[in-house]
């Protein structure tokens, strides 16, 4: 089902570089107030207030994984070391963190309410 080339593999790779796009535009804009956050020991300034916001509402490894993969530009494989999972697993966690992100990002935003989990 996975298989490089395939659709369900295009489509996968599609949702999440929409994701990874939508996130970093999020950590360009400088519209907004600096808003600063503690992550793994280490001060992040942010420039968008909401988005800051939505990273503390985040658990604490779900932050911690956005901030190494993002900010210190870990690989999935040194991530996953780190935490004992494979490659494949801090992958999906990423992906599937981006994805609340974004959904706490429209709620912060535009005041859609709806509950999220991990």
């Amino acid at each position: 089902m996975w298989e490089k080339g395939g659709i369900s593999y295009a489509l996968h790779r599609s949702i999440q570089r929409t994701h990874h796009v939508y996130f970093q535009r999020l950590l360009q804009d400088r519209h907004t107030l600096c808003c600063s956050i503690t992550v793994c020991g280490q001060a992040v300034i942010l420039t968008n207030g909401e988005l800051a916001a939505a990273l503390l509402s985040l658990p604490e490894r779900n932050r911690e994984i956005i901030f190494l993969y993002f900010f210190r530009d870990y690989t999935q494989q040194e991530i996953g070391e780190m935490y004992g999972r494979c490659r494949s697993t801090t992958g999906y966690q990423i992906r599937r963190t981006l994805q609340l992100l974004h959904k706490e990002m429209e709620v912060l935003l535009y005041g859609e309410s709806e509950s999220f989990t991990l």
